[in-house]
């Protein structure tokens, strides 16, 4: 299982999201930077999580990058069916962790 989150200026609450998404099932986690201010990219790679930047705004734009990047597809390109990465999970099922600098 994969999830992708979306974020734009999440440095105070990506820690705890992360640390909620159980490990397994997820085998990977796409949090996608939709233009942040703050630390949003860095907590999120702390977090053991594939880090996307969409450089257009919006929510659908950032979920769209990170479901193509899934599918190993551009996002103007149509996804098809038996087209998804694969990948093997080779994280502990320990919660992730922050970085000192990141609020928990």
């Amino acid at each position: 299982m994969a999830v992708v989150i979306p974020a734009l200026d999440e440095e105070q609450a990506l820690p705890g999201v992360l640390a909620a998404i159980p490990r397994p099932p997820a085998s990977v986690v796409v949090v996608v930077d939709n233009g942040s201010r703050d630390r949003t990219a860095e907590c999120a790679r702390a977090g053991g999580a594939v880090v996307l930047v969409e450089a257009r705004r919006g929510y659908g734009s950032a979920c769209q990058k990170g479901l193509a990047w899934l599918f190993g597809r551009e996002p103007e390109r149509p996804l098809r069916p038996g087209t998804a990465r694969t990948w093997s999970c080779s994280s502990t099922p320990t919660a992730p962790t922050c970085p000192r600098s990141c609020p928990r």
